[in-house]
């Protein structure tokens, strides 16, 4: 039976003296919060129950379908938590010969504890003996955190977001954090962080410093469960193909990294490493005072992994590669707009596992998710899921077919970018500028139009893609051209109702507008008016 413990008051640790100054208070001497044991995560169930799950409950309740979300899970934290649960499940599978993911509880907590000669430190958020590892904190040999920085007391300050100026979310706002966001935000800062100033590397799975780790794979809908193991799946039968060109190891290569000590100098080689390892960036450790956690971090003289000829080309499952230049793509603040998404699903860019059509996929969606990184700042967390046809999969399994699919969309996206450039733009400008002799297209006020635009066929671009992939090309290219050029005319018109322009030129600058539009729109787009038509127009 799985190892579920109703909601409940967790122990975590006694509460220091009131009669000691504070100076004076010390951690407990005993280990705290057992992933292994504690229902530490918080979870909503289908059906709308709520519950508390340890790790293996967890991993039992994802086999049998039964989570619909983490309660404490912040929106950037979603894809390091499921990376970091499909490649735990798989070393453990692989390790204990063993395939399917549909485990109890108590097998789980088995096949986990071997992986750690069933020692449960290393599945504790705080273990005061410090030569011992914690979870996802290495150990710390010399026994003593003299060197370490002051003490960070709420979660969020750990996390990987740059928060110091509250753009992306309010800095160390998590003032009564639980377990449970300790765990996530560990998950976060250890997996998925990149470099962040001197003695602060980052994870050996992206391209540089300023790099990202994204998220791209194939869900079969919104379930955790069936994600998980579909995942869980594809890692586990990849594991060579991710080893051969990368020099891992085969068998009994390092696999969570935290289980070795790390002085801030020494550093892995992929040679040490198992193909799926889970890593660690940072030297943090955790401790108790007072029944609240907090966490101590000290830099490093290098990265934990000397991976730099792989460029971060690590095989992870989920990280799409350039075929040009081998390295993995890096977002940028423009996210998964359809100009990005189009190309990581054609031929420039080799697929990562999970993002392979599988045996048994049907009806699935396209699921991308990233936090953009620059040096020093975030560029925004980025989602996006495009659901595809069960009959179009093969068009993302084979290579070939992938190529025709970026040719197909390449076309379509530059339609797009031709009709806001020559079409849209200058219209847009007679109409602002007052119809004068000579536009000046230094004059940014169109901006807003072409960008309501692009939102406009981002919002259809797909849809109509996949509708499109069975027609007769050169017919649906046509008509994805009038499409884009009624939408844009549509921008014209929103232009002329919102933009103010003395009531004098108004008129005038609207006619100018509209000779301009529809003059480019027969220049610039000419497969989207029929020719005999146009020829009984121009006589």
């Amino acid at each position: 039976m799985p190892s579920r413990k109703s909601a409940g008051t967790v122990k975590a640790g006694k509460r220091a003296s009131l009669k000691k100054a504070p100076v004076e208070r010390k951690p407990p001497a005993t280990p705290a919060h057992d992933l292994l044991a504690d229902p530490l995560l918080g979870v909503a169930l289908q059906g709308g129950a709520r519950e508390w799950l340890d790790l293996p409950g967890v991993l039992e309740a994802l086999g049998k379908d039964e989570i619909e979300g983490f309660s404490a899970l912040q929106a950037h934290q979603q894809h390091a938590w499921h990376a970091f649960l499909v490649q735990l499940a798989a070393i453990a599978l692989h390790r204990a010969e063993e395939r399917s993911p549909r485990l109890k509880a108590a097998r789980w907590r088995e096949l986990l504890a071997a992986l750690t000669k069933g020692r449960h430190e290393p599945w504790t958020l705080v273990v005061p003996d410090l030569p011992r590892p914690a979870f996802l904190q290495p150990p710390v040999l010399d026994g003593t955190l003299d060197g370490f920085k002051a003490r960070l007391a709420r979660s969020d300050e750990l996390d990987l977001l740059v928060t110091s100026k509250n753009h992306d979310v309010k800095a160390a706002r998590a003032a009564n954090a639980r377990p449970e966001h300790w765990v996530y935000a560990l998950v976060s800062l250890q997996t998925m962080q990149g470099f962040s100033g001197r003695s602060n590397y980052g994870i050996a799975r992206m391209n540089g410093g300023a790099g990202s780790r994204p998220g791209l794979g194939l869900a079969p809908g919104h379930a955790l469960g069936a994600r998980f193991r579909r995942d869980t799946a594809a890692a586990l039968e990849a594991r060579d193909a991710i080893r051969g060109p990368r020099g891992y190891k085969a068998r009994g290569g390092i696999a969570l990294l935290w289980l070795e000590p790390w002085d801030g100098k020494s550093a892995l080689t992929p040679g040490d490493l198992d193909p799926l390892f889970i890593e660690i960036c940072r030297r943090v450790r955790l401790d108790l005072v007072d029944g609240m956690i907090g966490a101590h971090t000290v830099g490093s003289a290098n990265a934990r992994i000397d991976a730099g000829d792989l460029r971060g080309n690590t095989g992870d499952p989920w990280t799409p590669v350039q075929k040009a230049e081998s390295k993995p793509y890096t977002a940028t603040e423009a996210g998964f707009s359809y100009r990005v998404l189009h190309r990581l699903l054609g031929d420039d860019y080799q697929p990562g596992v999970a993002q392979v059509p599988r045996r048994g996929d049907s009806e699935v969606e396209i699921v991308a998710t990233v936090l953009a990184r620059g040096m020093g700042k975030t560029a925004g967390f980025h989602e996006r899921r495009v659901p595809v046809p069960g009959d179009l999969l093969p068009w993302l399994a084979d290579a070939g077919r992938r190529a025709l699919l970026g040719a197909f969309a390449g076309q379509r996206v530059q339609l797009a970018a031709d009709v806001q450039r020559h079409v849209l733009k200058p219209a847009v400008l007679a109409y602002l500028q007052g119809a004068p002799d000579e536009l000046n297209f230094k004059d940014r006020r169109a901006g807003a139009w072409l960008e309501a635009h692009d939102a406009e066929v981002d919002r259809i671009f797909f849809e109509r893609l996949w509708a499109d992939l069975s027609r007769d090309a050169e017919r649906a290219l046509a008509e994805w051209a009038r499409t884009v050029l009624d939408l844009a005319r549509a921008q014209l018109q929103s232009a002329f109702e919102d933009a103010p322009v003395p009531i004098a030129r108004r008129y005038r600058a609207i006619a100018a507008a509209e000779r301009v539009f529809e003059g480019a729109a027969r220049k610039h787009v000419k497969l989207a008016f029929d020719p005999e038509k146009e020829q009984r127009h121009e006589a």
